[in-house]
């Protein structure tokens, strides 16, 4: 006889009723009822999560994953021995990434994965991710950036970078090639601007394209171009700095692309500025 804790009909049940069903449970439950066999597995992973924030972090107690859904349950999963720290939190790091909808997921970390957590964390789904922050340039931090959803992927921040062929290799990444906002920290220079107009030139990114980058350090570059050879419509890029003052500490650049023909100053450029909504 089933009873308020066992269900014996639970297995004749067909998966849309399964998933009705599951639809009313709290995170812990469903984390409890995916580990009771393959079959609910499949099915609590049907239902995809709404993250408001995933964090990763390894700086003051171990490694520690935290996350927020969409209806403000918070979790917090810290290792308890370092010894056995990728093994706690990873898995399910891994989970929240492949079966979630996150709309900032931050990376907070020094010490690279070992090489076990990181094929745990490799996967061929793509995770969708809108906002993304990252401390340093790790190497699963590298693997979470190349399997970010183009799509639904807006803005990047790295807070550091040290070693500037990583940062060239992030700019291939498929991933990255439809980033509206850029934010590069301290440590960064102005040479990224241009790495980024670069990009946007061998990919030929269309007229009026346009990104905003901020970075931490004064810069005195306040114009960059770069252009196309190939005989058709020359572009160029166009970098502005705002947001300079006395006591300011960031840098603000709107990057966009125009056509070569118009001048960055005049009636033609402020009217050109107009048609595609750039300020």
């Amino acid at each position: 006889m089933s009873s308020l804790t066992t269900f014996e009909l639970w297995g004749a049940l067909v998966p849309e009723l399964k998933l009705e069903c599951i639809q009313h449970l709290d995170f812990i439950d469903k984390i409890r009822l995916r580990a009771t066999s393959t079959a609910d597995r499949t099915i609590v992973d049907m239902e995809k999560l709404k993250l408001k924030e995933v964090s990763l972090s390894d700086i003051n107690y171990g490694s520690i994953v935290e996350f927020q859904l969409e209806n403000d349950e918070k979790y917090k999963i810290m290792s308890e021995d370092e010894s056995i720290t990728e093994g706690q939190v990873v898995p399910m790091f891994s989970y929240l990434l492949k079966n979630g909808i996150v709309s900032n997921l931050v990376l907070h970390e020094r010490k690279n994965f070992t090489e076990e957590s990181i094929a745990a964390l490799n996967t061929e789904i793509p995770f969708k991710v809108t906002n993304v922050k990252i401390l340093s340039l790790t190497t699963q931090a590298l693997l979470v950036l190349k399997n970010l959803s183009p799509e639904r992927l807006e803005s990047v921040e790295i807070r550091e970078i040290e070693d500037y062929a990583l940062f060239d290799m992030v700019l291939s990444f498929e991933s990255m090639k439809a980033v509206k906002q850029w934010k590069i920290g301290a440590s960064s220079e102005m040479g990224i601007p241009l790495k980024l107009a670069q990009d946007w030139i061998r990919n030929d990114a269309a007229v009026g394209s346009k990104l905003n980058y901020t970075f931490t350090r004064r810069g005195t570059m306040q114009y960059g171009d770069n252009s196309n050879q190939d005989g058709r419509q020359r572009k160029i890029i166009h970098l502005v700095v705002a947001g300079r003052g006395r006591n300011m500490q960031t840098e603000r650049i709107t990057m966009y692309v125009i056509p070569s023909s118009i001048p960055p100053a005049g009636r033609e450029f402020e009217s050109f500025k107009h048609r595609y909504g750039i300020s």
